[in-house]
C-alpha cells in the first residue's frame, strides 16, 4: 500500500530554512523506501503579500477555549469540534472522524489547494475599466474588500489607511452592520463574500459553519499594477486551511459563496477574484446608481490540490509504536 505524506518546513529566516530542509532532503534520499514526488519553494514577505501585492491572512476565527476572545462584538470565538476532531461543533454534535481514538481524536482535515495566478489580466481589467492609477486602486479594493495595505473598506472605503492596514489591533475589527446597502464594502467582494460576518443576508444561513483556518503562502514575484502584460512565468498561492469537515466546508464556500450570489441577491455573479468566470460581472454600489463591471477572468486559476488527514502529535506517536 502506497503511503502518501505531506511535509512543510517553515522557518522565520532564510538559512535556518535552507538548513532544516538540506537536513529533510538527506533524511528522504537515504531512505530508499521513500520517494519524494513534487516539492516546491514558497514564502512570503514581512509585509505578507500576495503576488497581487494585497496583504493576505489578515481573518481567521479563533477557537473557543483557545484563550483568544478576537472582536467579541461581532466575532466570537467558534466551538472546537469545527475544527478538532473529536469535539461537539457549533450545531453540538461530533463530527465522524478516523477510528480508533487514538489515531483520529484531536486532528483535524487539511484543505490543500495551488492556484496559478493571472496578475497581468487582472491589471488589464482594471486598467480598461479606470482612468487612473488613483481609480485603479479603488477599483481593485473593492473587488478585493481591502487595500493593499490589508485596510478593510469598512473603515477606510474611499481612500488607502496603511496605518489600519498594518496594525492587527484593527485592520479585522470591523462589522457589515453599517453597510447594509454594500456601498462601503461591496456585498460581491471576495471579503465579504467569504465571511459575511454580521450583514444580514438574503438566505437563511448560520455562517459559523462555514468557517475555516486558513493560510496562504505566494509562490513567484509580486507583479506591479502596470504590469498588463502575462509573462509566462508561474506565480500564485499554496492555500491550506484547516476544519473538522474539510470537504464539505470548502465545497460549500466554493459553490455558494464564491461562484453563485443568490445569498446576496445577485444571481450567479462570481467571486470577483477565485469564481470560475465566463466573461465575469461584478456588482459595485454606488450614488446615485450601481456600477456594472463586464469582461472579468478567471484570476486565480486552480491547478491541484488535496484532501488530507491531519494526525494530532499523540496520533504520530501512536502511529510510531505500531507493529
Amino acid at each position: 500500500m502506497a503511503i502518501h505524506v505531506a511535509a512543510a518546513v517553515l522557518s522565520n529566516d532564510e538559512e535556518s530554512w535552507k538548513k532544516k530542509l538540506a537536513e529533510l532532503t538527506k533524511e528522504v534520499q537515504e531512505n530508499k523506501g521513500i520517494e519524494t514526488i513534487f516539492s516546491q519553494d514558497f514564502g512570503a514577505t514581512e509585509e505578507v503579500k500576495n503576488v497581487f501585492g494585497f496583504r493576505d491572512g489578515i481573518s481567521n476565527p479563533e477557537i473557543e477555549g483557545s484563550g483568544i476572545d478576537g472582536y467579541p462584538q461581532y466575532d466570537k470565538p467558534i466551538k472546537a469540534g469545527e475544527f478538532v476532531l473529536g469535539y461537539p461543533g457549533e450545531a453540538g454534535t461530533v463530527k465522524p472522524y478516523p477510528q480508533p481514538d487514538a489515531l483520529g481524536k484531536n486532528g483535524s482535515f487539511l484543505i490543500f489547494r495551488k492556484y496559478q495566478s493571472q496578475v497581468a489580466e487582472f491589471n488589464q481589467f482594471i486598467k480598461e475599466n479606470t482612468n487612473s492609477p488613483e481609480e485603479g486602486e479603488l477599483l481593485a479594493a473593492k473587488m478585493v474588500g481591502r487595500w493593499k495595505s490589508g485596510a478593510p473598506l469598512p473603515l477606510s472605503p474611499e481612500e488607502d489607511n496603511p496605518d489600519i492596514g498594518e496594525d492587527p489591533e484593527k485592520n479585522n475589527d470591523f462589522s457589515f452592520k453599517n453597510d447594509e446597502y454594500g456601498k462601503k464594502c461591496p456585498f460581491s467582494s471576495h471579503m465579504r463574500r467569504m465571511n459575511p460576518r454580521d450583514a444580514r443576508n438574503s438566505v437563511l444561513q448560520d455562517i459559523r459553519l462555514h468557517r475555516i483556518i486558513r493560510k496562504s503562502v505566494s509562490f513567484g514575484d509580486i507583479v506591479p499594477p502596470e504590469i498588463t502584460k502575462n509573462d509566462g512565468k508561474e506565480r500564485g498561492q499554496f492555500f491550506m486551511g484547516i476544519s473538522a469537515d474539510a470537504m464539505g466546508t470548502l465545497e460549500f464556500l466554493l459553490k455558494q459563496w464564491a461562484n453563485d450570489a443568490n445569498f446576496i441577491s445577485l444571481g450567479d455573479e462570481k467571486d470577483p477574484m477565485i469564481g470560475v468566470q465566463e466573461d465575469g460581472l461584478f456588482t459595485k454600489p454606488s450614488d446615485p446608481m450601481v456600477d456594472r463591471y463586464h469582461g472579468l477572468q478567471t484570476y486565480n486559476i486552480m491547478k491541484g490540490g488535496d484532501y488530507c488527514f491531519l494526525p494530532s502529535l499523540t496520533a504520530l506517536k501512536w502511529i510510531s509504536e505500531l507493529k
